[in-house]
C-alpha cells in the first residue's frame, strides 16, 4: 500500500505500534483462544475467524502478562473480540459496532459513536497501518463526500 502524506501523519498522530515487545510463555495466548473459541458459536464472521484468531493476535497485539490470571484473561479476550469486529470492505478497513447487521447503522454496519475509541484501541496493533489509518482514511472521506452519515460527523 503507498503511503500518503496524510497516512503518514495519522500513523505519527495515532502513536502506532510498531514493536514486539516481549513473549507470551508458549501456548499461552493460544490457550485463551482455544477456550474462547469453544465457548463461541460463532454466527458471524468477518475478517478474521475465528480458526484464524490464534495467529491474528500473536502477530498484532501488544503481549500483556499478569499474575492475576483472570486480569490476564480478559486482556486477551477483549482482544479476541475487537478481532471479530475488523471487516474489509471495498472503501478499507472499518470497526462494527455489532456482529450482525443492524438497520440502524450505517453501509458497512458502523455507527460514529464508538469511532473514536475503535480507533484508539486499533492503534496498539501491530499491524495498524494495515487497519487503523484505513479507518481513520475512510471516515475522513465518508465525512468529506458524505457517502456514510454514521461513520463520523466531524464536519
Amino acid at each position: 500500500m503507498k503511503k500518503t502524506l496524510a497516512s503518514r501523519a495519522i500513523a505519527l498522530a495515532l502513536g502506532l505500534a510498531t514493536s514486539r515487545a516481549g513473549t507470551l510463555a508458549a501456548g499461552t495466548l493460544r490457550g485463551y483462544v482455544a477456550a474462547f473459541n469453544a465457548d463461541d458459536e460463532e454466527l458471524y464472521t468477518n475478517a478474521v475467524p475465528n480458526a484464524a484468531a490464534a495467529d491474528f493476535l500473536e502477530r498484532n497485539v501488544p503481549v500483556f502478562a499478569c499474575p492475576d490470571a483472570d486480569i490476564e484473561r480478559t486482556y486477551y479476550f477483549r482482544w479476541w473480540t475487537y478481532r471479530k469486529h475488523l471487516r474489509k470492505t471495498e472503501r478499507g478497513w472499518v470497526v462494527t459496532e455489532f456482529l450482525p447487521d443492524v438497520g440502524w447503522a450505517g453501509k458497512y454496519n458502523t455507527i460514529a459513536c464508538p469511532f473514536g475509541h475503535h480507533l484508539r484501541e486499533g492503534r496498539w496493533l501491530r499491524e495498524a497501518s494495515s487497519y487503523a489509518v484505513s479507518i481513520a482514511n475512510r471516515a475522513v472521506r465518508a465525512a468529506a463526500d458524505s457517502t456514510d452519515e454514521r461513520i463520523c460527523t466531524v464536519r
